[in-house]
């Protein structure tokens, strides 16, 4: 069952209004730099979502990323340049061991035709 939700909260009026319903396991949220938009990621959905605050487009959504090879993307932030890390897992074949890593996607994509532009991906080693 997918119970997770994407909220607003207005501080003005007190009120809560759900903008998404039904996420799989929503695990993080983060606003574009102008405003348009929030990605939400879905740790149990494998994907990333972007609602729309603004424009023609406002109050849908739609799936930007999935099937990257990542398991379970958890955390998102939009970082000083406008790009958005993704903290996530993938599991490498030889041990079935999860790997930590980064996904990064380019903050201009929205502005080319709404397709994403470029992914980095980058493992990390915690030691």
């Amino acid at each position: 069952m997918t119970t997770g939700r994407l909220l607003k909260y207005d501080v003005r009026t007190n009120q809560v209004t759900v903008l998404m319903r039904n996420l799989s396991g929503a695990a993080g949220a983060a606003v574009s730099g102008d405003g348009r938009f929030v990605l939400v990621s879905e740790f149990i959905g494998n994907r990333i979502q972007r609602y729309w605050l603004t424009g023609s487009n406002a109050g849908t959504s739609e799936i930007i990323l999935s099937n990257l090879n990542i398991v379970r993307p958890n955390n998102i932030k939009r970082t000083i340049l406008g790009d958005f890390l993704i903290a996530a897992a993938t599991v490498t074949q030889a041990s079935q061991t999860p790997v930590p890593i980064r996904v990064r996607v380019d903050g201009s994509w929205y502005n080319f035709g709404d397709r994403v532009s470029r992914v980095t991906v980058r493992k990390h080693s915690y030691q």
